[in-house]
């Protein structure tokens, strides 16, 4: 799986930073549908990710590595997840964008080349206006695995929530119940 603990969140640049505002021993807790569980994802540790300074997130999923390059932000990995180079999650300064991805991708089952399509929209977060939120889907192959990551980012917090979907099928999703720090 990619996401739950691939849910990794950073501190940046000025305002781009906001979009995934990290420090040490902050923490975000979400509820896992599929188990109907709270679990907690804390800002643990600086990392290099690339060529940038970043941050290692760890949790119940495992470990994830963001770091900010100006307004993108990038993950090398997303729980059992690795990507060689790192790919990019988010493009701060734009509401609306779309980029290719092409790189190393090594998953539990193995490694293999990877292009992912990668759409960023704006999103409505409950009541809020649609400049508050970013849904950002990255879709991809693996093999004979179709993979695709919704991750939605709300300015001032993080990711508020994420689904992945191998081959259709929902095999995590998250909503976030608190954040602190």
């Amino acid at each position: 799986m990619i996401g739950v603990a691939g849910l990794v969140l950073i501190s940046g640049c000025s305002n781009c930073g906001n979009w995934m505002p990290l420090r040490e021993g902050r923490s975000w807790r979400y509820l896992m549908r599929q188990a109907a569980e709270v679990v907690e994802v804390k800002c643990d540790r600086r990392v290099r990710v690339g060529d940038s300074d970043g941050w290692v997130l760890s949790g119940l999923g495992g470990e994830t590595t963001l770091a900010w390059d100006g307004c993108i932000l990038r993950a090398g990995q997303l729980g059992a997840t690795t990507f060689d180079p790192p790919i990019a999650m988010l493009q701060a300064d734009k509401d609306e964008v779309s980029w290719k991805y092409s790189g190393m991708v090594k998953t539990r089952s193995g490694a293999s080349k990877a292009d992912v399509a990668i759409v960023q929209e704006p999103f409505e977060i409950e009541g809020e206006s649609k400049s508050d939120g970013r849904r950002v889907t990255l879709s991809f192959k693996t093999g004979k695995e179709s993979i695709e990551l919704v991750t939605v980012f709300s300015q001032g917090v993080g990711i508020v929530s994420q689904e992945q979907r191998n081959d259709g099928r929902t095999v995590s999703s998250v909503r976030l119940m608190n954040d602190r720090g």
